[in-house]
Parts: structure tokens; C-alpha cells; sequence
């Protein structure tokens, strides 16, 4: 296996996207090349449901407590669709560092009911799945 290309937040812009999702209250999970993290102060529900199922396919999750030392490369959160308009301040804040892809609606089984929610992805600005095809395209001497 061979890594063609990688695009990380910086420290300084993992801090602040880390602030601003605890403003807000939202649940998040950080994806790294080689693990999964998970603030301690907010891993519940959609933290605990994803590292059950991740620990059955590899150990690569870890609960950590700041952001010094972590390699990461994406964010993904889930947000209810009722409360779509906090994920709108969430982005506003953050537009300059790093862009939002909203994927398709699911239903998620929490503590107490099931709830329509949007999984969201956080990646840094400017890198998407257009760029990534470019780049392996251009690694492989087709474009």
C-alpha cells in the first residue's frame, strides 16, 4: 500500500475546530492515518456506537484529552436534522479552514429514541474527492 497524498489540520486548526464543536455542544469523531479519537468530555452515544464497531474490525480507537499530538486528517459528526441550524454556525465559523460535506439523511438508534440525523464530515478546505481523483490520476500518468 502506498499513500499518493495526505492533507492534515494543522494544530492550531484542530484547536480551533475542536472549541468550536464543544461550543456547540456536538458529538465528533477525529480520523487520523491511524486511529480514531474521541474527546472524553463528549464521548457518549454516537462516540461509544462507533468505537464498538470499529474495536471489532481493529483496535485503532483512542480517547484522548487535547490536540498536541494528533495527526488528523477529517472530522465526522452527526447532527440532528431538527438542529441543522447549528451545523450552519458551525460551518460559518469555520469556513476558512475547513469545509463541510453533508451526506445523505439516516435514521440513528440513541439512549432514548431513534432520530433522523445527517452524518457530516469535516475536511480541510480546498481538498475533496475531486482533488484526490486529480492527484492519483496524476500519480498514475493518465491526466
Amino acid at each position: 500500500d502506498q499513500l499518493i497524498s495526505s492533507s492534515e489540520f494543522t494544530p492550531n486548526e484542530l484547536e480551533r475546530i475542536i472549541s468550536v464543536l464543544k461550543e456547540y455542544q456536538v458529538e465528533f469523531i477525529l480520523e487520523g492515518k491511524e486511529n480514531l479519537y474521541a474527546l472524553r468530555v463528549l464521548f457518549d452515544d454516537y462516540s461509544k456506537k462507533l468505537s464498538a464497531l470499529v474495536d471489532k474490525m481493529r483496535d485503532l480507537t483512542k480517547v484522548i484529552e487535547d490536540s498536541d499530538t494528533l495527526s488528523v486528517m477529517k472530522l465526522t459528526s452527526n447532527f440532528k436534522v431538527e438542529h441543522f441550524e447549528i451545523l450552519k454556525k458551525v460551518e460559518e465559523k469555520l469556513s476558512d479552514i475547513c469545509s463541510a460535506i453533508v451526506h445523505d439523511s439516516m435514521v440513528y438508534e440513541g439512549r432514548d429514541e431513534s432520530t433522523l440525523v445527517q452524518s457530516v464530515e469535516f475536511v480541510p478546505k480546498g481538498i475533496n474527492k475531486a482533488v484526490g481523483i486529480k492527484t492519483t490520476l496524476e500519480h498514475l500518468g493518465v491526466a
